[in-house]
């Protein structure tokens, strides 16, 4: 799981930091949560925007409720896939209520700036054959 994380697969990065947190070594779940989002994993997206959008947020992550609005929004583009869409749906209003309009229109911005710099979002789904 390691080497395959190290080497730019993002389930095995979330994989890897799955078994980070079974060693209460927070430090690199964190590290490794960051770089499966940045890698356009829809799943690490959802739940690294989750953890930083809340007012305390679990296993040490900083809480950043402007980013996590527009890693949030962009999740909103995959209409559907994966059925995480009903679980932004249920988060992001919560993050939203957050958020001064100054705020939202920053996050609206960030959005653009995140999607025009990093890969596009995928589930990473298995292929099939050799």
């Amino acid at each position: 799981m390691k080497a395959a994380a190290e080497n730019g697969y993002p389930p095995a990065m979330m994989g890897f930091a799955a078994t980070r947190i079974e060693k209460a070594d927070l430090s690199s779940f964190r590290k490794w949560n960051e770089k499966a989002a940045a890698s356009g994993y829809a799943s690490a997206v959802f739940g690294y925007a989750s953890y930083i959008g809340e007012a305390e947020p679990k296993y040490g992550f900083q809480s950043d409720p402007v980013k996590s609005y527009a890693l949030l929004s962009n999740l909103l583009e995959l209409d559907g896939g994966g059925n995480v869409i009903n679980n932004v749906n249920d988060v992001l209003p919560e993050v939203e209520k957050k958020l001064s309009k100054e705020q939202l229109e920053k996050a609206k911005e960030l959005a653009k700036t995140w999607k025009a710099t990093h890969p596009p979002l995928s589930f990473f789904p298995d292929k099939l054959g050799y």
